[in-house]
């Protein structure tokens, strides 16, 4: 084996096989210095070369960092300065920027709620002007009609005015709201008739006691004028005898 030993204050490896044929002793005695001088020159240049490698390493991790970084911090102080979030000094970036992100889609959603309340409102004076003839067509497109829910399906159509010529046995009093539940009821069983026909229809309403049907017909419907005749017509009927609300239609 490999022994260590110290002669006059020095230290030497020695090691020492015995013959076999012989039994001599061979040893060899080498001075410690001498004995790790290649190793430990290895050892140092492993070191400083595993920190060069690390700080060159560093500085590359350090540069693309802040490159993929940039276009973030970016759309963080987007969302930052439309967005107020209190006591962000508590939170890091990527909680942060999750908070800055979901405000904005509840914001988003609040505003898509809020169009959608004024959906109905914004059809049905689209289509007033449309009837009375107040529309430019150049500027009627596709975008328009689908941001307020229109969607035709074909190019013919019918348009049925219904006026209400009595409602007093079915409304208590004269006001906006009793005629406002007489058109809910009125619109609604006219679209389930005319849905069942197959027909997509999309009410008017022109004042308390007159409204528009504006009715799309199928290219493959047959007979569309007698088959909406009859849709009215049973309406008209409906309506007085379970609602005693008497209406006229016109075609």
């Amino acid at each position: 084996d490999f022994k260590e030993i110290k002669i006059k204050n020095k230290k030497w490896m020695t090691y020492y096989v015995v013959s076999s044929i012989n039994g001599w002793k061979y040893v060899s005695a080498v001075p410690i210095n001498n004995f790790f001088y290649e190793i430990n020159q290895i050892k140092m240049f492993s070191i400083l070369l595993m920190l060069l490698m690390s700080i060159i390493g560093a500085i590359f991790i350090l540069f693309f960092s802040m490159q993929n970084y940039r276009p973030l911090n970016e759309i963080k102080n987007i969302l930052q300065s439309r967005v107020k979030i209190t006591d962000t000094q508590q939170l890091n970036e990527y909680d942060l920027i999750k908070n800055l992100i979901n405000v904005s889609l509840s914001k988003e959603e609040e505003m898509h709620n809020q169009m959608l309340k004024f959906a109905p409102v914004l059809r049905n004076n689209f289509f007033i002007r449309l009837l009375n003839g107040n529309i430019d067509q150049d500027s009627i497109d596709q975008s328009n009609l689908e941001s307020l829910n229109i969607k035709f399906e074909s190019d013919k159509f019918i348009v049925a005015l219904l006026e209400i010529d009595d409602c007093s046995n079915f409304i208590r009093d004269d006001t906006e709201q009793e005629y406002g539940l007489t058109s809910f009821v009125i619109t609604n069983v006219a679209n389930e008739l005319l849905s069942n026909l197959g027909f997509k229809t999309y009410n008017v309403i022109l004042s308390k006691t007159k409204m528009v049907f504006i009715i799309n017909i199928p290219d493959e419907a047959q007979n569309n004028i007698d088959t909406s005749q009859q849709a009215f017509d049973t309406l008209v009927e409906f309506l007085q005898r379970h609602f005693s609300i008497f209406v006229s239609v016109g075609i």
